[in-house]
């Protein structure tokens, strides 16, 4: 048989780039001329004629195959449909194709073909770039299987450096999610229920760096506002019966808002403790006119309220002497050393027998005073001082201190302060009782003695009011602040295609 040429090819590209246009043919049409060695055509008849594709144009393996086995060749010609044995689909034609051709057991035909496009195919080349202006969408792909309608990988670009992206989501005809880039704010993510209405946002921060969380629920809502306005985070919800927020711009009991009565007792921190110090044994009780401690405790306190300490123990005195007094001043104070103050207690004897006498005085003591306090570390302290005529026994045996705190009242706290501490307060009780005059030694200084009294509620008021007003305008704030990240992500009621 004379070799066979191939004079004439032509390509009809109408195979698809993709299997997922699974509506248009994956075939290509193929036209050639079949010739012998003398230039002369082959007879007209049924040849058998195997086709194959190469991504080079010589040497390498085939990437497809097939075999048409009565292609009929008229006065050389032929046409046939590549694809219709062997399917072309899982080609990409992303990259350059070349055709082999071999008729019946013969070798392959030389040089190999080059695919090429068709005129209009080469505005699909890669990278692909299209543009038109369209009221109606310029691109539509449905797959009516399970898979995806489009698959990108690694990733997926919208948008470009002069036009800002948008992804809408759509389910049942209505936009139930966007994905978009707001100009002037960044990346914006927002969710809408089945009638369009916004329901999630996502979004920068418009107080400065930082991210945007709101979520309606009712006739309310939730937001997370990753910069509050000083860098730090807060959190708020809403509704129609109440709010509460956290802001960690601030501290302490501003940084959350509740509602009243939101919390129980069992259920905070700020309920009745109880701080306590002892000594084991027996404590001197320092001789002259300057307080000495004799035991301490420190009470740490989570919020303002009050302190009541109490301190107690046994007092001793006397001893072998011709002494005529032996007594000693005790109370609870704050500051260490200094004198007697309005509220001390006296234990021990004066005016004792006359003569070489030998005796002992063993006394319980107690001793107690309120504080009202804001949030703070404290510490309290049993003191003293004695007074002798000589040498004598004069101690605390096994002297305890007890500061329990209490964030409220339930009456009136009553209790005696200095006219330093007094200055504090609108109302001042001042009562005077009749001095005890007598002789060197004596129990109690001579004349009168002045106690001031008030009422420690008049300093929960008042911080309560100041409280009160703190949380007011902190409460505004958020308000603003709400008001002003709503009016940013305001959204029709509903939404329609673009």
């Amino acid at each position: 048989m004379k070799r066979l040429f191939l004079l004439l090819l032509a390509l009809l590209p109408v195979l698809t780039a993709s299997s997922a246009f699974a509506v248009v043919p994956s075939t290509l049409s193929y036209q050639g001329v079949l010739m012998d060695n003398t230039g002369a055509l082959v007879p007209d008849g049924n040849y058998s004629l195997t086709f194959k594709l190469y991504n080079v144009a010589s040497g390498g393996s085939a990437i497809w195959t097939e075999t048409q086995g009565t292609v009929a060749v008229s006065r050389g010609g032929f046409s046939v449909i590549l694809g219709s044995a062997a399917s072309l689909s899982g080609l990409a034609f992303d990259v350059p194709y070349w055709l082999g051709i071999t008729v019946g057991a013969g070798t392959e035909l030389t040089p190999r073909v080059a695919l090429a496009s068709s005129p209009y195919g080469l505005s699909l080349r890669l990278p692909f770039a299209g543009a038109v202006s369209s009221a109606s969408p310029a691109l539509t792909i449905t797959n009516t299987g399970s898979g995806a309608a489009i698959t990108a990988d690694p990733l997926l670009a919208v948008g470009t450096t002069s036009h800002n992206g948008e992804v809408w989501v759509y389910g049942n005809g209505v936009v139930g999610a966007k994905i978009q880039n707001i100009p002037g704010q960044g990346g914006n993510l927002t969710l809408f229920d089945a009638s369009g209405i916004t329901t999630t946002s996502i979004q920068p921060d418009g107080n400065g760096n930082g991210g945007y969380l709101y979520v309606k629920g009712g006739s309310g809502g939730f937001v997370v506002d990753g910069n509050s306005g000083s860098g730090n985070p807060s959190v708020s919800i809403y509704g129609s019966g109440s709010a509460s927020s956290f802001n960690t711009d601030t501290t302490g009991n501003a940084a959350v808002q509740l509602p009243p009565s939101a919390i129980s007792a069992t259920e905070i921190l700020d309920e009745p403790g109880i701080a306590q110090g002892h000594v084991n044994g027996v404590v001197n009780v320092p001789i002259g006119s300057t307080m000495g401690d004799i035991v301490t405790v420190t009470l740490f306190t989570p919020a303002a309220g009050y302190i009541v300490v109490e301190a107690d123990g046994q007092h001793t005195t006397g001893g072998s002497a011709t002494a005529t007094a032996d007594y000693a001043y005790i109370q609870i104070d704050e500051t260490a050393g200094g004198g007697i103050i309005s509220g001390y207690y006296i234990s021990g004897y004066a005016n004792g027998l006359a003569g070489t006498h030998t005796s002992y005085t063993y006394t319980p003591i107690s001793v107690r005073h309120t504080y009202y306090k804001t949030a703070g570390t404290y510490t309290f302290r049993l003191e003293a001082y004695g007074q002798q005529s000589e040498s004598l026994v004069n101690y605390l045996s096994a002297p305890t201190i007890t500061a329990t705190y209490y964030p409220t009242s339930y009456g009136e706290v009553t209790t005696a302060v200095t006219q330093e501490e007094a200055n504090q307060f609108s109302n001042v009780q001042r009562t005077t009782s009749a001095g005890q005059p007598g002789p060197t030694g004596a129990l109690q200084p001579a004349g009168s003695s002045e106690s001031l009294l008030v009422d420690l509620r008049e300093l929960e008021l008042r911080d309560a009011k100041a409280r009160a007003l703190a949380e007011k305008a902190h409460r505004q704030l958020i308000e603003a602040r709400l008001a002003e990240q709503l009016a940013k992500i305001a959204k029709p009621a509903t939404t329609t295609q673009p």
